[in-house]
């Protein structure tokens, strides 16, 4: 089968999202759980949501998006952090760079006042160390 794309808006309408082909393949998670990631994906940084409008944005209930996050927590691919009452900070990986690899990038770069190592040289580090791991089949990486 062949996909033809051609003709696809680009993204400068702002109505496609950046997702990790990586994380159609992990096995064991739930399409769901996927959908959820790719919804979460498309927020912008540091945009405000509540889990009231990721429902409502994809029609599920509190409960099936709790079951989801969890499963996404599980495979390290979003980090939370309660910053106060009802408020969190969601940090979102990606397979090979997970979630709380995120947050510690973020936290060193705001340390160093922006002037921190770039995401590009964390992630060719972070790749070179899975490169040089000789376990074979790691599978999905968490950390």
């Amino acid at each position: 089968m062949a996909i033809i794309r051609k003709g696809l808006p680009n993204n400068t309408r702002g109505n496609y999202t950046k997702y990790d082909n990586k994380v159609f393949m992990i096995k064991g998670m739930s399409d769901g759980a996927k959908v959820v990631y790719g919804f979460l994906a498309s927020l912008k940084s540091g945009e405000e949501f509540n889990d009231v409008f990721v429902c409502k944005g994809l029609g599920i209930k509190q409960r099936t998006l709790t079951r989801r996050k969890q499963e996404l927590k599980d495979a390290g691919l979003i980090y939370m952090v309660q910053t106060g009452l009802k408020s969190y900070v969601m940090y979102i990986g990606y397979v090979g760079f997970n979630a709380i690899d995120v947050k510690r990038h973020w936290e060193y770069v705001v340390k160093q006042g922006n002037q921190g190592v770039s995401m590009d040289e964390l992630i060719k580090d972070k790749e070179r160390a899975l490169a040089e791991d000789s376990d074979g089949d790691r599978g999905v990486s968490n950390g």
